[in-house]
């Protein structure tokens, strides 16, 4: 009876030694508090840590004396345009940390890293974005109107991928209208630090522009213009083909394009955590006289952990729509909310 129980005892003193020696990512505030957990991404100014027995927190850079994350390995992105990987260790010197790579090591202030998110081993560990909704509805007017649109990313050390989506129909005397649809599945290959290339596959209706289809594909070239501690700006340009079909015909035309575009992101963390994007692309065609300008905006108010309200307004400027009947431009406000995974 006794050796049973002493073998119970011997397993147990390992597990809890080999948990206890299984290394943590860990946060060193400058007021001396210690957190233990799991460093999930810096960005723009404020780092996410997932602690150990509690859920995920966000803290502003500049409240740190130091960071440890030896866990695994991290890809870093600094205000001068630094792309670094490798386990990040604290130094002596308060405010800043020592990046180890597999063949040198250097030193980073903590409030010039504009971005950090771990290049992990397991997929799903890669992957992140957003879904949101939102509907309106009056009797008076039996006037609906139904809002769907999400995000969905993947990172690794060379290359950014996902889906875009969004949707916006008109439910009026039970007739449900397909007012605008966009899906966009972006592909970048970061050849560079700040440098990519990149494709594009993409799907638009439009039902003001009197478009039923239009399919997109093209390639093109980017750069990170601006990555400071709460702004953000892409710059990019290419070449794009369209198969557009309107609804007054059914013919299916080919349609060359230029492009250039430009999205632009800028942070608040401090309360209210507030958040801005704005993108702009345009197009000139190649075999006409014809010029198309897509635009966003978008504002995003944090009200509890991952669960955003946002606001936006689009617009799509058409200088020859397809639609005889149909107007040049095109514009909506869309109010939602989003949960962030």
């Amino acid at each position: 009876m006794l050796r049973p129980i002493l073998l119970i005892l011997l397993f147990s003193v390992i597990a809890v030694t080999t948990y206890a020696q299984t290394p943590k990512d860990t946060l060193f505030f400058r007021n001396g508090t210690i957190v233990i957990g799991d460093v999930k991404r810096v960005q723009l100014g404020v780092i996410t840590f997932d602690p150990d027995d509690a859920n995920d927190i966000t803290v502003q850079m500049r409240k740190l004396k130091a960071i440890s994350a030896v866990t695994r390995e991290f890809r870093i992105e600094t205000v001068d345009h630094q792309v670094l990987y490798g386990e990040i260790n604290p130094t002596v010197h308060d405010g800043f940390v020592t990046v180890s790579g597999l063949e040198d090591s250097t030193l980073v202030s903590l409030n010039n890293i504009s971005s950090l998110y771990p290049v992990e081993a397991k997929l799903l560990k890669k992957i992140d974005g957003y879904i949101g909704t939102g509907f309106s509805y009056t009797k008076s007017s039996q006037l609906g109107r139904f809002n769907l649109d999400g995000k969905v990313m993947y990172q690794s050390k060379r290359v950014e991928t996902g889906v875009n989506f969004s949707f916006i129909s008109t439910i009026e005397e039970n007739v449900l209208s397909r007012d605008n649809e966009n899906a966009s599945a972006p592909f970048n290959y970061y050849f560079h630090s700040y440098w990519f290339l990149g494709s594009l596959l993409s799907y638009q209706r439009n039902l003001e522009l009197g478009i039923e289809r239009r399919l997109q594909q093209g390639l093109g070239l980017g750069n990170k213009l601006i990555t400071s501690r709460y702004v953000n700006l892409t710059i990019n340009g290419g070449a794009v083909v369209n198969e557009e079909k309107s609804f007054e015909s059914q013919e299916t035309k080919i349609l060359p394009e230029i492009l250039f575009g430009y999205r632009l992101y800028i942070f608040k963390f401090e309360k209210p955590e507030l958040s801005l994007s704005w993108s702009e692309v345009g197009y000139r065609s190649v075999t006409e006289e014809r010029y198309r300008l897509d635009g966003d905006f978008s504002l995003t108010w944090e009200m509890i952990e991952d669960l955003d309200l946002n606001i936006s307004v689009y617009s799509n400027y058409d200088s020859n729509a397809p639609g005889e009947s149909t107007s040049n431009f095109d514009f909506g406000t869309v109010i939602g909310v989003r949960f962030d995974f």
